[in-house]
């Protein structure tokens, strides 16, 4: 079984770190936390993923190891020492960053920030995705059901850097490395990489990222400073200016922590190197042409990750590297260190770790030929040379032909023999095959199935646990990639066999071949001594373009450049990119550089030839690389755009030949330089004009540059600081804004121009955060004039940044200042000057983007347009982010009535911190992060109900009913400090809640005389002095109210008194809190002779003492009583007494209790409630209640009685009782046929056969039949009709019954004729009238039917 996956895109739980998180994660490990254990959740104040998530990031940012705290936790997150325990200073977050990108417990932020970021500025989520699948495929791991898990880490790393215009809520906004602006969001799905110099990186976290990168020989490579420059963006250091440093802040390494013996004294840059280096290596000739092998970071991290893997019995590899970057050498040094002649440069000596005597090498240059015949040939010849014997192989005598393939059994025999022979010597056999790519290229033109088959067999072979054997396939491009064209089942097959194959990346960086191609040209090169002064100035100032115009990541050395004359450094970095991207089996870079003839190098040797520069390497790869240029590939526009502007610059008639020479120059330079330079490059006119004259001697560079920008045949795009080929408009951008900023005005509201381009800035308060658990945010946001401003909702204070002309303001500041109640701070801007230059600018690109491009449909200009626009925002806000911090006399930061010393990003924060001390003073302490926020999550809204009705129905159980040993997200925000209030009576037991206690008991009791709106106390709480987030107002509020239930009165809508405070009603109070009011109970208006009649009334003792409980629940059942009569009941007038109404409609309007009782009920019963003290008076009372009660009760089943007597009088039933009239009710409606029912009265039908077991039901299903409601709902008015309809139904089904019954009589057929005669004389005695005629019928008939 192979190792497990080293890279990972989980753990986090789609959490980004949260600023505090690490702190608060620290202090749990010191304190012995575990993070497995079930009460983690309440100590850490967070939920279960939230838990995982913290560990996860404390191991990411390299804070523990194995749950055990580093020396780096303890220097940041100390209480006493620590250096930044609330990560306020911003170089403590480039440190995280840092360590979150190289510790690579993370995968995807260190492809993101080395890889990714060489390749592209912008990019889109897939980029990321598309580049982690590559990366993976490229080391042997599968990315089949990665994806999601790949994408998830992908949004979670894009919150922790970018502040999205998509998020509304500042909370949303709270992500730790947010504040560097690392990246930043453009319209749409898309994001770039911010490309200016990070002035705010502290020389000493520099220091700290490169010793944390050095070798174990205290060794810097080229490749390890990238890393830290890519990783860090220190584009302002050079590699000479690196090393100065290095040595010059020694001292303070030990100042600032005790890693004090990286530094030796001196450092040591790998100046070892081979002075020969051969064209190409051949591993079946066993030559390399040189005596020393040179290792590199990637060599040494190929060779070790063989090793491992072979260890763990995989012996099986694909070596993976563009052409001309050393594959060859490494296989046979990698094949001498195994015989224990290459001096264990890669790797020790298979004798000292692989458990032999020794190695045994097989090495097969590819070709185009069948890999099994290759492989059989080869074994073959070795065998023969050996006087061993084929008789086991079926081939005793012959050799196969070229075209002869042999069976996958002949060959993997042939093979077993012959390790058979390796093995009974006691060594292990490597096998190495170079080039492997060419077998496979001839795979997929003849038999590739068979030859797919062979190589699978053959891995498998190799990769069984017994053998000693180590099989490594080089070529220039994965297995996956050749089968392409093979059709999706083939490439499926491609994918299974490169799955049998441990797969290693070998790719030097670019820096790293020109300076080993440096060190085998330099003897063959050297500056001539006459010129070598002048050659040197011209080194140096090419040299010094590249690394400023940031080709070269800045990371590539003056002596290598000198190495590489005569091709200069901007040259040398095209070419060899250039080669990697472009080259065949025959070109490597090595391979170019030493050719002869017209246009190569050593027609360079002096100055007057020149340097092999842009122009030159233009040549070079039209001339060798033509086929790959006119091929389709990324690069295809750009080489498309240089044919069209060579086209123009050869079309223009220039005024003398030599002006037409630089203008191809200018615009090969360009387009070169655009196509092979890093996402970072920049190239501004400067730079440009440097590089033509030093490299290339166009002295009217600038004349040369003005005539092409005025052609449009190049342009500078101002958002990538550079100069590009132009794309295809005709529209003059540079014009038409230069034209734009002459007539555009800035107006003296510099403010309100200000704001239309810079939006508000979130800024998140670390310390006062962490002690209270109460998250607060600041907007700093421009204003022209300053103003005492409340905050509210999330926002707890504001940063007023002003921008006014009026020369008093400093003396409005300070009469405003003095005079604030809320959390507002003043800064005034003093200088203006150089914002308005900017703001200017910003208002011609949109005026010219809005006014001045006609042409809708031109994407390219509309495109650079909005680019520039967001680069130019984008610089305007870090110009005044850098304003802001400054410490000059331009900025004035004021708060508390004196100026305030703000010079850095701590500075600010701690003063937000101290502002909030100070208005927000009496904010409760409640450590945790699921309620205390503004806003809850879903998940919290449901456990907020869970925990409600726990409290409601579980309030006097241990834990309120919840299972001792688990902790959901409810027991967790019962276990926060709200759970203790469960016992208080008059204030909590701890000082974290007491504020919260007593402002809201303040409350409850300022509504003793008049009732108060529940919004009232959440407005209280939700400002100064306590500010408390509406999360924990939607915990806090109901349960207080529950909690002190008996001590007032609950008041809906319309001021409807509500006895019963429960679920029902906190969510509608969650909702329309100004709905519910609030009294409190005022003892001393009880009359207590009056309140224990009611007592007597509901049989309740006497004997208790009487308080605020004791009224609330006397009084209660009167209201529940009420709230559980029917509508009927609540509605009808239909008592014998009148006080029945009057005492109904006292409980229906009571807004009082009190009063109610006390008063309005008395009088509604006739009696004044100052006679009450008469025994005799209190005695009547309370019959009176009683039979208000009673008739109350009654009234409805009154109604059904009276309903039923009118039905059997009416009726002329002979039974008056259910179970009589009912059963022969019944058996006459069954005679009824049913076609002769109209369809409502066989609904009425059906209604009156339901059985039911009891009079009441039976009637109220009859009468819902007809009223097509509730009986219940009936009104008075109603009462009459209803009746007189049942009367009438019941009725006509009585006519029919009699009809249905005669329909079945049957006349004899003889007596036709004397039926005919009685019918005649009927109808001769009838009288005429129709009514009473076809009543006397029906009479008749139904007589004659009885």
């Amino acid at each position: 079984m192979g190792a497990p996956s080293k890279y990972t895109f989980s753990g986090h739980e789609s959490f980004p770190c949260k600023p505090l998180w690490l702190k608060k994660g620290y202090d749990f490990v010191r304190d012995n936390g575990n993070f497995t254990a079930a009460d983690a959740v309440v100590r850490l104040g967070v939920g279960k993923n939230m838990v995982a998530s913290i560990r996860y990031w404390l191991r990411a940012f390299g804070l523990t190891e194995g749950d055990r705290l580093t020396e780096m936790a303890h220097w940041l997150f100390d209480d006493v020492t620590g250096f930044d325990p609330y990560l306020e200073d911003r170089g403590t977050l480039w440190l995280l960053h840092h360590r979150l990108v190289t510790n690579c417990v993370a995968t995807l932020y260190n492809w993101c920030f080395i890889d990714l970021q060489r390749e592209r500025i912008s990019f889109e989520r897939t980029h990321l995705l598309g580049l982690a699948k590559r990366i993976l495929t490229e080391n042997g791991e599968k990315t089949a059901g990665k994806e999601k898990t790949i994408m998830k880490d992908v949004a979670v790393l894009l919150q922790n850097y970018v502040v999205s215009n998509r998020l509304k809520g500042a909370e949303e906004r709270q992500n730790l490395l947010t504040d560097l602006h690392l990246l930043n969001e453009n319209e749409g799905e898309a994001y770039h990489f911010s490309l200016e110099k990070r002035e705010d990186v502290p020389d000493l976290i520099l220091l700290f990222a490169l010793l944390s990168v050095k070798g174990e020989q205290n060794l810097l490579g080229f490749e390890q400073i990238q890393h830290v420059a890519c990783v860090s963006e220190f584009w302002r250091y050079n590699i000479n200016t690196l090393i100065s440093f290095l040595i010059q802040k020694q001292p303070a390494c030990a100042k600032w922590h005790s890693w004090t013996r990286v530094l030796p004294g001196r450092f040591s840059m790998l100046t070892t190197f081979m002075r020969q280096y051969s064209l190409s290596s051949n591993i079946e000739q066993n030559a390399m042409g040189c005596e020393h092998y040179v290792v590199t970071a990637n060599t040494r991290d190929a060779a070790l990750r063989i090793t491992q893997d072979f260890r763990d019995s995989f012996h099986a590899f694909l070596l993976i590297g563009t052409y001309g970057t050393g594959k060859s050498t490494f296989l046979l040094q990698l094949e001498r260190d195994l015989c224990g002649e290459g001096g264990e440069l890669l790797v020790g000596a298979a004798e000292k770790w692989a458990g032999v005597s020794g190695c045994k090498c097989l090495n097969i240059v590819g070709q185009y030929s069948a890999f099994s015949t290759v492989l059989y040939q080869k074994i073959q010849d070795v065998l023969r040379k050996d006087g061993s014997s084929l008789s086991r192989t079926g081939y005793e005598s012959s050799t196969i032909g070229e075209d002869d393939v042999p069976s996958v059994d002949n060959t993997l025999a042939l093979l077993d023999l012959y390790y058979e022979k390796v093995t009974a010597q006691g060594e292990m056999l490597f096998i190495a095959i170079d080039e492997f790519g060419k077998m496979l290229e001839h795979a997929v033109k003849h038999e590739v199935e068979s030859e797919l088959y062979f190589v699978q067999q053959l891995a498998e072979w190799v990769n069984m646990p017994e053998r000693k054997v180590m099989l490594l396939l080089s070529m220039h491009q994965s297995m996956e990639a050749y089968g392409l064209g093979t059709g999706d089942l083939n490439r499926f097959e491609w994918q299974k066999v490169q799955g049998r194959f441990r797969t290693i990346e070998f790719k030097e960086p670019v820096e790293q071949l020109l300076l080993l191609a440096g060190q085998s040209l330099s003897e063959d090169f050297s500056l001539e001594s006459e010129n070598k002064t002048e050659l040197n100035r011209r080194i140096e100032e090419i040299y010094a373009v590249a690394t400023e115009s940031k080709l070269v990541n800045e990371l590539f050395s003056l002596e290598t450049a000198r190495a590489l004359f005569p091709l200069d450094a901007c040259a040398a970095v095209v070419l060899a990119s250039a080669v990697q991207r472009y080259g065949q089996n025959s070109r490597s870079i090595f391979a170019l550089l030493h050719e002869r003839g017209a246009g190569s190098l050593w027609e360079r040797k002096g100055l007057k030839k020149g340097c092999f520069n842009l122009n030159d390497v233009y040549e070079y790869l039209l001339a060798h690389f033509h086929l790959a240029i006119r091929q389709s590939h990324v690069d295809s526009p750009v080489w498309q755009a240089l044919n069209m502007a060579t086209e123009r610059v050869e079309s223009i008639d220039w005024s003398t030949r030599e002006m037409l020479q630089s203008a191809l120059k200018v615009v090969r330079s360009i387009a070169l330089l655009q196509i092979f330079g890093q996402a970072g490059l920049v190239l501004p006119r400067v730079l440009l004009e440097r590089y033509l004259l030093q490299a290339m001697d166009v002295a009217d560079a600038g004349k040369v540059i003005d005539e092409l920008e005025r052609l449009r045949i190049i342009r500078f795009a101002i958002y990538r600081q550079r100069y590009v080929l132009f794309e295809g408009t005709d529209f003059n951008i540079e014009a038409e804004v230069a034209k734009a900023e002459t007539i555009i005005p800035v107006s003296d509201a510099i403010a309100e121009e200000l704001r239309q381009y810079v939006g508000d800035v979130v800024v998140s308060v670390r310390e006062h955060y962490y002690r209270t658990g109460t998250p607060r945010c600041f907007l700093q946001t421009v204003v022209s004039e300053p103003r005492d401003l409340e905050p509210e909702g999330e926002i707890d204070g504001y940063v007023q940044l002003l921008f006014s002309t009026d020369r008093d303001v400093e003396e409005i500041v300070r009469r405003v200042d003095e005079k604030a109640k809320h959390a507002n701070i003043f800064v005034i801007c003093r200088e203006m000057g150089e914002i308005v230059r900017r703001l200017r600018r910003i208002k011609a690109y949109d005026y010219v983007l809005k006014e001045q491009l006609q042409d809708q449909n031109d994407r390219v200009a509309e495109r650079e347009l909005r680019l520039s626009l967001v680069y130019e925002r984008t610089q305007l806000q870090q110009y005044l982010e850098h304003l802001l911090l400054s410490g000059t006399q331009s900025v004035v930061w004021r708060w508390g009535g004196v100026d305030q010393v703000v010079i850095s990003y701590r500075d600010e924060l701690r003063l937000l911190s101290k502002v909030c001390d100070k208005i927000y003073s009496q904010t409760p302490i409640l450590c945790n992060e699921l309620i205390n926020r503004h806003k809850l999550s879903g998940n919290i809204s449901a456990a907020r109900i869970k925990f409600l009705q726990a409290m409601v129905e579980h309030e006097h159980e241990a834990d309120w009913g919840w299972e001792s040993d688990k902790f959901p997200p409810e027991k967790t925000i019962y276990y926060a400090g709200l759970h203790k209030a469960g016992g208080f009576s008059d204030r909590p037991e701890t000082d974290d809640l007491l504020s919260l206690w007593c402002a809201s008991d303040n409350f409850l009791h300022s509504t003793r005389n008049e009732a108060r709106s529940v919004s009232e106390l959440q407005k209280i709480l939700s400002a100064a002095p306590y500010k408390v987030k509406q999360g924990v107002l939607d915990f806090w509020i109901p349960a207080f109210l529950y909690m002190r239930r008996h001590d007032f009165s609950l008041f809906g809508r319309e001021g409807t008194y509500l006895p019963e405070v429960n679920l029902e009603c906190f969510e509608l109070m969650k909702k329309y809190p100004a709905d519910f009011s609030i009294k409190a109970y005022a003892e001393s208006g009880v009359k207590i002779d009056l309140f224990n009649q009611y007592r007597r009334f509901l049989q309740i003792e006497e004997t208790e003492k009487i308080g605020k409980d004791k009224f609330i629940e006397t009084i209660k059942p009167f209201f529940s009583f009420y709230h559980r009569l029917n509508e009927y009941a609540k509605n009808t007038k239909k008592f014998d007494r009148i006080g029945t109404v009057a005492f109904r409609e006292v409980l229906a309007k009571a807004k009082d209790p009190e009063q109610a009782f006390l008063e309005d009920m008395p009088r509604a019963l006739g009696f004044d409630p100052e006679a009450l003290g008469n025994e005799e008076f209190v005695s009547r009372y309370s019959d009176r209640i009683a039979q208000a009660v009673n008739d109350l009760r009654h009234c409805y089943m009154d109604l059904i009685a009276r309903i039923e007597a009118q039905l059997v009088q009416s009726l002329h039933w002979q039974h008056n009782d259910y179970t009589s009239y009912i059963k022969v009710l019944r058996d006459e409606l069954r005679e009824i046929k049913p076609q002769l029912l109209s369809p409502s009265l066989k609904r009425f039908v059906n209604h009156a056969l339901a059985e039911f077991d009891n009079r009441n039901d039976w009637i109220q299903s009859i009468a819902f039949s007809l009223l097509n409601k509730p009986l219940s709902q009936l009104h008075d008015n109603e009462e009459q009709q209803l009746i007189e309809q049942l009367v009438h139904s019941f009725a006509q089904c009585e006519e029919l019954r009699v009809v249905s019954r005669a329909m079945d009589f049957e006349c004899a057929a003889d007596k036709t004729a004397e039926m005919k005669s009685v019918e005649k004389r009927i109808m001769k005695n009838l009288s005429g009238d129709d009514a009473i005629d076809r009543a006397v019928l029906f009479q008749l008939l139904k007589h004659y039917i009885s």
